[in-house]
């Protein structure tokens, strides 16, 4: 499975990247792969979040288009 996590101001405090990192471990102790953008990302470069979303997606064996 793919977690895609868009990361807002808060998580670039002290506290916002020690929580993210926890909670990074403990998805993929669970064999789970996060995706992290940025607001900024999201918002100015969408064509290009999604083309890595399809990618990570392929390269777990799942289709972008949702048929299998």
């Amino acid at each position: 499975m793919l977690i895609i996590e868009i990361d807002g101001g808060g998580h670039y405090t002290e506290d916002g990247k020690n929580y993210d990192a926890e909670r990074t471990a403990t998805l993929e102790g669970y064999g789970l792969r996060e995706l992290r953008f940025t607001n900024t990302e999201v918002l100015h470069s969408f064509e290009a979040v999604c083309k890595k979303i399809e990618a990570a997606l392929e390269e777990r064996g799942g289709d972008p288009a949702g048929r299998g």
